[in-house]
């Protein structure tokens, strides 16, 4: 799907930490003009590498309205392309979800994370900035996550997201395997989009999905290449050893080890691959 390019792309990051994630957005040509993350250590880390960004540091449910004016007034007469949203993960649940809203109607409500409800300020910002797309990151416990919206009713996450973004909006929330795509790690992550952009609307309603096919497989089958290992995309650097100074870096940066006494040196020569 090309349905940005020459565009002038502009994009919302919150829940940034580090900017990670937002690397992919810049080296795919978003302008990203405002960012928000709670801890400050880590908004610093973006804010270094992101300087052109707004960075707004603090509890996203009080910088609601700071958030808002500051991407108005960066936006001008532009539109909002892109809200991106990765909340922490650590509440997510990995009971079914049947399972826990039974027992909340049965008056035996379970404990339920406060930090599951940062999706609540996130959608906020979502229904006054209206952007071309709505996109969150999460594990894949994410889709049978429950929270308790603002009126104190249990819904979960995904079905409020399409709750709040209303009718305009179209998507789905999907679990991708990132070795399907060339990447040597097994991880699966909850790929959630929703947009009202024309053109993507048409496209999920033939698809149902944003997703592009996979290029990999575990076995290499179809038109696919097998999975990648951590093998295959470092084998040909220099080998290193830790024992020694000398042998423990390369010419290449970053490609080094620490350096380790006798005993640690021993278990890890001893260790199979």
């Amino acid at each position: 799907m090309h349905f940005m390019t020459e565009r002038d792309l502009t994009a919302v990051s919150l829940f940034t930490s580090g900017g990670i994630g937002d690397l992919a957005l810049r080296s795919s040509g978003f302008d990203i003009l405002t960012s928000n993350e709670k801890i400050e250590s880590r908004h610093a880390v973006f804010a270094y590498n992101f300087p052109m960004t707004t960075t707004l540091t603090g509890d996203v449910w009080g910088l609601l309205d700071p958030l808002e004016q500051e991407t108005r007034h960066r936006l001008g007469e532009r539109e909002l392309t892109l809200l991106y949203a990765t909340p922490p993960c650590q509440g997510m649940s990995k009971n079914g979800r049947g399972k826990l809203l039974s027992a909340i109607r049965a008056g035996e409500k379970p404990p339920l994370d406060e930090r599951n409800r940062l999706i609540i300020p996130a959608m906020d910002l979502a229904r006054r900035l209206r952007p071309e797309i709505v996109l969150l990151e999460n594990v894949p416990e994410m889709a049978n996550t429950l929270i308790v919206d603002q009126k104190g009713r249990a819904i979960s996450i995904v079905d409020f997201v399409r709750r709040e973004l209303g009718p305009d909006y179209v998507g789905c929330a999907e679990t991708i395997e990132f070795a399907n795509y060339g990447v040597p790690q097994r991880r699966q992550r909850l790929i959630t989009t929703f947009t009202r952009h024309p053109l993507m609307c048409d496209w999920f309603k033939q698809h149902g999905t944003f997703m592009p096919p996979p290029t990999h497989t575990s076995d290499g089958r179809g038109n696919t290449a097998q999975w990648m290992t951590v093998r295959d995309v470092i084998d040909d650097l220099p080998p290193l050893d830790a024992g020694q100074a000398e042998t423990a870096k390369s010419h290449i940066p970053f490609h080094r080890v620490p350096l380790l006494d006798t005993k640690k040196h021993w278990w890890v020569r001893n260790t199979p691959p």
